[in-house]
């Protein structure tokens, strides 16, 4: 799988408000496969980050499948 989680960044929404704050969302379930071992593995993250003041905002399900893009090459 040679995807670009960038792509996923693409779609932004405008900031409400020019105060900085966290954007967060704890605990989305995940299920992947061991490729070594072919074994299954369950688990949970926490996707958060500081918007730069102004700055379009991402989504969190955009910044959730980055990330999880990158926990399958791992």
């Amino acid at each position: 799988m040679r995807e670009d989680p960038g792509r996923h960044l693409e779609v932004t929404f405008p900031a409400e408000s020019a105060q900085p704050g966290v954007i967060a969302v704890t605990d989305p379930p995940f299920i992947s496969l061991c490729e070594h071992h072919l074994l299954p593995f369950t688990g949970s993250m926490t996707v958060a980050y500081l918007p730069s003041p102004g700055a379009p905002l991402v989504g969190l399900s955009k910044s959730a499948r980055r990330d999880f893009m990158g926990l399958c090459r791992a």
